[in-house]
């Protein structure tokens, strides 16, 4: 049994354990988004998630509404008249006073009570039916939240190869500077012709424009994650992940059938589906006979023509059978019926493009692990020319005109990785997204 020591203590605990974990609230602190924190951040200031937030919780009352059928229902009525002139008669006998027929003042205080009995499946299937269209609603509001991860996800993404890629520009414009400068030494000292000169400048005149460029993409790219972030008006974020990652083994049969099994979608119809079936049956419910329970209690003054409180109570049972509305009813039925065919060849084709969108993914994760092997190999191979070209300018061995191609093909190696890892990552999260995992997007 816990002692309100052991409470206390273990209150302070949580306080503190949550004072320590880190969330959006750190990183809007520390400036530092993570992609999880960028997501969850999302999830709670999107309006469109507190929208379909509310829809769920008007069906929960719309089902609640449903349900009370089954309850009994209970009034209470009550009543005061007054009549100005009640009629009275006199009776033709000397000495005797004119009595009244009906009195002045008039009570009454009516209690009903009436309980459906039943009703053909019509109020069962119905409320079946609402509890289903419940599900479904949740599940709805769960493939919108898959999809603000996912747009999130990319958005992120998105600014972290913009940012590596300006740094990979800025660093090949150093490179290209001081490789200018050396071929200026060379010229002052009349080892290098002014066709080298030129054409080092020309390199470096070429690559300012691509850091202006990159900078501005990284500008975009940062507001695009603000926006589907909800931090619209606040882009200057920081990012704590990067696009390094680590390959790995995807089994692909095991994500197409956990795509047709988990994916929110889906679900959803398939409860949709389950709910028409049986508001359909709730509909022929209706053309069907009910039967009810009712009772009263009265307690009134004048009862008939006595000048006193009177009580009086009832008990019955009724049925009712509607033979004919104008084909309403049956028209409503058979609506209901189209309804889950509808349903059922939408549910046909979700499923044909979950599997054509997980399979997608699946080929994209594997061309993209492979230039992520092969661009990386080529990252070292480039950075390793580079270096022999300089050493060989230097030697007198090669032209300065080797070196900047040198140089430009590292730069070019060295994006083309960073392209690889982005469209490895971006094919992970559309395949996580794929079959609905919306907790493996943010890692």
């Amino acid at each position: 049994m816990l002692t309100r020591r052991g409470i206390i203590l273990g209150i302070l605990g949580a306080i503190f354990w949550l004072g320590l974990s880190p969330g959006p609230a750190a990183a809007e602190e520390n400036g530092l988004w993570s992609l999880s924190q960028a997501i969850e951040y999302a999830q709670g200031h999107n309006p469109g998630v507190a929208v379909l937030e509310s829809q769920v919780n008007e069906i929960e009352q719309a089902k609640n509404e449903v349900f009370s059928g089954f309850l009994p229902q209970l009034t209470l009525q009550g009543g005061y008249t007054y009549i100005n002139n009640a009629p009275s008669m006199s009776l033709p006998i000397p000495g005797t006073q004119p009595f009244h027929l009906v009195y002045n003042d008039n009570y009454q205080i009516q209690a009903s009570l009436n309980q459906v009995l039943f009703t053909s499946g019509q109020l069962y299937y119905g409320n079946r039916a609402m509890s289903r269209q419940v599900k479904a609603t949740r599940l709805s509001a769960e493939a919108v939240r898959l999809k603000l991860a996912r747009g999130v996800a990319e958005a992120y993404l998105g600014v972290l190869l913009a940012q590596d890629v300006l740094k990979a520009r800025q660093e090949s414009l150093q490179t290209a500077q001081a490789h200018l400068a050396q071929v200026q030494r060379r010229l002052d000292a009349g080892t290098a012709s002014r066709f080298e000169l030129l054409r080092s400048q020309v390199e470096v005149d070429n690559l300012v424009p691509t850091v202006s460029e990159a900078a501005n993409t990284v500008e975009l790219a940062r507001i695009r994650l603000a926006q589907a972030m909800g931090l619209t008006g606040q882009e200057d974020l920081k990012l704590s992940d990067s696009l390094e990652t680590t390959v790995r083994e995807i089994n692909g049969a095991e994500y197409l059938e956990r795509a047709q099994k988990e994916r929110p979608e889906l679900l959803a119809l398939a409860e949709a589906r389950q709910a028409a079936t049986d508001q359909s049956l709730s509909k022929r419910g209706a053309m069907l006979p009910s039967v009810m329970a009712f009772g009263t209690y009265a307690y009134q003054k004048p009862y008939v023509t006595l000048n006193d409180w009177e009580k009086n109570w009832t008990l019955g049972v009724g049925a009712k059978l509607t033979l004919f509305d104008g084909l309403k009813t049956y028209s409503s039925y058979q609506g209901a019926r189209a309804k889950v065919q509808t349903i059922n060849n939408t549910l046909a084709q979700t499923r044909d493009d979950i599997y054509t969108e997980t399979k997608n993914a699946l080929l994209s994760i594997k061309e993209a692990a492979t230039r992520v092997q092969t661009t990386g190999a080529n990252v070292t191979r480039a950075q390793e020319v580079v270096k022999i070209a300089d050493e060989s300018y230097i030697a007198g061995a090669t032209t300065s005109l080797e070196v900047i191609d040198a140089e430009l093909a590292a730069t070019n190696a060295r994006i083309a990785h960073l392209k690889a890892l982005y469209d490895y990552r971006l094919s992970r999260v559309r395949l996580f997204a794929a079959v609905g995992d919306r907790q493996e997007i943010g890692r």
